[in-house]
């Protein structure tokens, strides 16, 4: 899948062999779901020669040496604001039960174990 949506899109001039700086989002973690392949996503990074995203938030010292200037960009994981008590907001809620396997379990690659772990995981990773 980074093939058809990451490696041959974001591919040409101004941009091949520049780091791509990424974050996850809701739909990274699933959309309506925390379960759907966000640890693949930051394992891409040991993969790529380009994707860097090496935690769902880290920082990254940026310099320009000939404009003689640097930034230090930070790449925070927001999705605490769509991490719900289970039976709310079933659209809109990375923990909900509508949309989230009964099991679903992600404790084995660092994330919820359930969904009612999950909202206070995503406040704690805040």
């Amino acid at each position: 899948q980074f093939d058809q949506v990451y490696e041959t899109v974001y591919t040409g001039a101004g941009i091949d062999g520049k780091p791509w700086l990424s974050v996850l989002g809701n739909h990274d973690w699933g959309g309506r779901q925390f379960n759907n392949g966000w640890d693949q996503q930051i394992a891409y990074t040991w993969a790529s020669e380009r994707w860097v995203m090496p935690a769902p938030y880290y920082m990254v010292r940026v310099d320009w040496v000939d404009q003689m200037c640097s930034a230090d960009i930070f790449m925070a994981d927001t999705n605490f604001n769509d991490a719900k008590n289970p039976a709310q907001d079933a659209e809109h809620n990375i923990c909900g039960s509508a949309h989230n396997p009964p099991n679903a379990d992600c404790s084995a690659m660092g994330g919820p174990s359930s969904i009612y772990t999950c909202t206070a995981f995503f406040e704690k990773l805040w």
